[in-house]
């Protein structure tokens, strides 16, 4: 496993959240403004585009060219705990979002109607008539390639529909497993000659994110020792999405845990995200969003939402390909968290009777 140097604008927010000490909302503002300008790089331009209700993003180069960072924020006319809700309801969330294709959230059990809706874009059921270890256009482990090979009838005019089919139950299967034995049950994708450990993926990612190690211990270790650490105070929402990405839609399954109160004076919440599955590009991901109410010009509850987001590539990237990712993956963050504010700057307003 590659051992990368520790990410400085996580470190930078594990300083700055050291020395913060509870305070007024607009005093939290000030710290959340001098974390953003003064150690995540981000521009007086940028902060301007801030207060003015625009998302902000940026890449953090991270020294290995297997991993891609991305550092993004807004600020949402809605307290924090209408903001949390919704991260529960996450499915509703995404499902207006203009690149989903498709999206749904897993009842703890899964079950099979949790999946009911999913369905793989055509060129994978395609690529997948010719799939076999070691060589694959769709990450998967060597024997669900030969089980997949062995159910699916290719001669068959009723092959997508069957590809879809396993594709489906395989998905709640991996999730039954993942919620009964954690990381234990992870995928080893053999799509290519070189085999990805989805676990170590999340291991390596996990151990880079000082803010979660220093400031959430709770947080941090339940989610890398999920299901046995302590889940007091912890909400999980499991969920999987079809989303258009670079050049192939990727289908994804991913484990959302909610801190909604937290031991750090400057976050009134946290999400922390893993992504157990990927059907394209990626080994793992990992995502942790910080949930900070200030308060609006008009005096009422706004948050402050930063996001920093990591993703480990399943191969090395570099030259023109790297910035056309970097690009991708940036300005996705930029565009979820944009959609996310309007959606739920609407919905507050609504249940305000606005």
């Amino acid at each position: 496993m590659i051992n990368c140097p520790r990410i400085p604008v996580l470190t930078i927010a594990a300083v700055l959240i050291g020395i913060v000490t509870p305070q007024s909302a607009p005093a939290q503002e000030a710290e959340v403004t001098a974390f953003l300008t003064d150690h995540a790089g981000f521009s007086d331009k940028d902060l301007e585009k801030l207060n003015q209700g625009e998302a902000i993003a940026r890449i953090v180069k991270t020294g290995d060219n297997r991993e891609v960072m991305v550092e993004a924020a807004v600020r949402v006319n809605a307290p924090v705990d209408f903001i949390a809700d919704r991260f529960t309801r996450i499915a509703s969330m995404l499902s207006t979002d203009e690149n989903v294709r498709s999206v749904g959230q897993f009842a703890i059990p899964p079950s099979a109607a949790d999946v009911a809706e999913l369905e793989l874009p055509k060129d994978d059921v395609s690529d997948l008539e010719k799939c076999k270890a070691g060589d694959c256009n769709v990450k998967l482990p060597a024997d669900v390639i030969d089980i997949l090979n062995e159910q699916v009838d290719w001669s068959s005019d009723d092959a997508g529909n069957q590809t879809n089919q396993f594709f489906r139950e395989a998905a709640v299967q991996y999730l039954s497993e993942y919620q009964a034995s954690g990381d234990r049950a992870l995928a080893t994708y053999d799509d290519k000659k070189e085999p990805l450990s989805v676990a170590e993926g999340l291991a390596l990612l996990l151990s880079e994110t000082p803010y979660l190690l220093h400031y959430e211990p709770s947080l941090h270790r339940y989610m890398a020792e999920f299901p046995s650490a302590p889940s007091e105070g912890i909400e999980d929402v499991f969920y999987w999405i079809v989303a258009d990405f670079g050049l192939k839609p990727v289908f994804s399954v991913k484990h959302l845990a909610l801190a909604r109160s937290t031991e750090s004076p400057v976050a009134d919440a946290i999400v922390l995200i893993k992504e157990i599955y990927s059907s394209h590009y990626f080994q793992a991901g990992i995502a942790v969003i910080i949930l900070t109410e200030v308060t609006g010009s008009d005096g009422t509850a706004n948050t402050i939402a930063t996001y920093m987001g990591r993703q480990r590539f399943d191969g090395k990237v570099s030259g023109i390909k790297r910035q056309a990712l970097e690009d991708k993956v940036r300005d996705n963050a930029r565009d979820q968290l944009r959609d996310g504010k309007s959606k739920l700057d609407q919905a507050y307003a609504a249940s305000r009777g606005g």
